[in-house]
Parts: C-alpha cells; structure tokens; sequence
C-alpha cells in the first residue's frame, strides 16, 4: 500500500471537484476556537463520506475523523 487514499493517485488529482470546496471548508475549520465540532450534512449518496476522507487527508497527519456521532444529533 503507497499509504495514500484508494481514490488519490497523486497529491495533485482534484477528486471529483472537491479539492477546492475542501480547502475552503480547511481554512474556516482552521479559525475555529479549539474544541469546535464541524459537522458534514447530505443526502445518503451524496459522497459525504468520500468528501470527509479528502478534507482529512488534506489536513495531513495528526488529524483524525471520528464517525461516532451521538444519535441525538441527527436530524
């Protein structure tokens, strides 16, 4: 395994045209007061997940994705 995503084949390939949506979202998270909780919302299938995988491995290492969200916050 090269370590990288199954869906990056290199560090430049914009996947599906959300480099920039997940730039943008890096810069805001990155003004956010510590301890702040960003929460990604979309319909099942809209590539939320593959959306929050790009986000993670664009903020590099150190950084992690936590999928367990208390049911209460759900809609």
């Amino acid at each position: 395994m090269s370590g990288q995503p199954r869906w990056a084949k290199t560090a430049q390939q914009d996947v599906i045209g959300q480099d920039r949506l997940a730039r943008s979202l890096l810069r805001v998270i990155a003004r956010m007061p510590a301890g702040s909780i960003v929460a990604v919302h979309g319909a099942p299938g809209s590539g939320r997940d593959e959306f929050v995988r790009r986000l993670a491995w664009l903020a590099g290492p150190g950084r992690s994705r936590t999928g367990d969200v208390p049911a209460g916050l759900h809609p």
